[in-house]
């Protein structure tokens, strides 16, 4: 805990870059400074966002599609790229050259919703703050965590028996009971229904097609549900240290800083409300998707109850893996220029706002063949081997990686033993099932799906 007790209690910060004088020279590049770049610009203010929120996969596939593995357009009042490719998403997640800011990257999007993001943190700061957090995601956690998830799922199962579920509120609701049960030790009741519609609201508010809370409701409730949180919160930490339990918040509630005061409740409430928006974000996403592919493909849910006494089966993780590629639950990771780069024998100059764009790559038909076909056997160890690392990174990599990558992955396995041991699943549309691409992979609509109990034997 030693170690632990050294986090900065600051807001978000890129002293170690400010220390390099890469900061000074960043400003937004205008059009002439990205003219060899093709791209689009759209309507005066807004730009191309309406096309990116009504439709974030479409737009970037025929923005690919135009333009190759980089383009750039013209959003929110500024210019941004973004590139696709291995050795691009590489450079740029990995960034072995520090030449790119996370926290730069995300700041416009997240920093009024979210400013305890570990998103907004670079260098040595974002280090203390990913080992504190870090400590939720270990796996002898993890492994606590999943006791409290079969639980809930073995209770959920037994309702949806004979029934048809959203898939996506299901989803929803398992993972921010799992979440407020481990991360807060908050029993489950009116006070967390409460919690998760604070979430609902602040997940809209990442949402708007303006960022001005006077231009936009969905902002603005965004930032009251923020500021609601963050009572709800300071209420919960109060009570922690009179009485601690066994829960994370328990444990950081207890922290000192350097000079051995007691953490401030704002930096423990911005770290939650961070922690639990984003686990809750990638848990359901990657949850849902395992639901919808178990009932579009029953073939697959049919072999993964042939596994089901093999834990760590290998079909299991292959199902799951094939999930995310077509669902990543980061379908774009942002960075910001620190300086001038190169991708494709195209410069880019410093302070472009850059996007990793998982979602287009994990689509491009010269790596996976027939991209859009569910097919889990493109994960098999085989040709894995023949894949560039970067090939499949539905979580981010390098550093930023997400945190919750081993957990979702852990619950959607145990989601999926369950239901495939006790149920068969089918969709009750015809229809295909869009999805969504903003800032999380969900279902467009609701997703709807019938549960019947699996016979004995069966």
């Amino acid at each position: 805990m030693t170690a632990l007790a050294r986090i900065p209690t600051g807001g978000p910060a890129l002293d170690g870059l400010a220390a390099t004088g890469r900061l000074a020279r960043l400003s937004h590049p205008d059009a002439s400074d990205l003219s060899h770049i093709g791209g689009k610009r759209g309507l005066p203010l807004v730009g191309v966002m309406p096309q990116i929120l009504l439709d974030p996969a479409r737009f970037s596939a025929r923005m690919g599609a135009r333009h190759g593995r980089i383009y750039r357009f013209h959003a929110l009042g500024r210019w941004h790229l973004h590139v696709v490719g291995a050795e691009a998403l590489e450079r740029l997640l990995f960034d072995p050259a520090r030449s790119f800011s996370a926290g730069e990257g995300w700041g416009p999007l997240v920093a009024p919703l979210l400013p305890g993001a570990l998103l907004l943190r670079d260098g040595e700061e974002h280090r203390e703050h990913r080992r504190l957090m870090g400590e939720a995601f270990r796996q002898t956690a993890i492994e606590k965590y999943q006791l409290i998830f079969a639980d809930l799922v073995e209770q959920r199962i037994g309702r949806w028996q004979g029934r048809r579920i959203d898939a996506y509120e299901e989803a929803r609701r398992l993972t921010f009971e799992m979440a407020v049960l481990a991360f807060l030790g908050l029993s489950l009741g009116p006070e967390a229904d409460r919690a998760m519609a604070c979430f609902a609201r602040i997940a809209g508010g990442l949402l708007a097609i303006s960022y001005n809370p006077w231009l936009s409701l969905a902002r603005h409730r965004g930032l009251a549900a923020k500021a609601e949180l963050d009572r709800l919160l300071a209420g919960l930490v109060e009570a922690k240290r009179r009485e601690p339990g066994e829960d994370f918040l328990s444990r950081v509630s207890l922290l000192r800083d350097g000079e051995g005061a007691l953490l401030g409740t704002s930096a423990i409430s911005d770290m939650f409300i961070f922690l639990l928006v984003a686990a809750h974000d990638t848990m359901s996403s990657a949850l849902c998707s395992t639901l919808h592919f178990l009932a579009a493909h029953p073939d697959w849910a049919e072999r993964l109850h042939d596994e089901q006494a093999d834990a760590q089966g290998p079909l299991h993780a292959m199902f799951f893996k094939e999930c995310v590629r077509l669902n990543p639950p980061a379908p774009v990771v942002w960075r910001r220029a620190l300086e001038d780069v190169s991708f494709y024998g195209k410069t880019v100059p410093a302070g472009t706002m850059v996007g990793a764009n998982l979602m287009l790559h994990h689509r491009l038909e010269n790596v996976w063949p027939q991209p859009g076909r569910f097919d889990p056997s493109r994960f098999s160890p085989e040709l894995e081997r023949e894949r560039h690392r970067f090939d499949f990174a539905p979580f981010g990599g390098g550093i930023h990686k997400c945190l919750g990558m081993h957990l979702a992955q852990s619950q959607a396995h145990s989601l999926a033993r369950a239901v495939v041991a006790s149920s068969r699943l089918s969709s009750a549309s015809n229809s295909p099932q869009g999805w969504y691409a903003w800032p999380s992979c969900r279902p467009r609509g609701r997703l709807l799906i019938d549960v019947r109990r699996r016979s004995p034997g069966s």
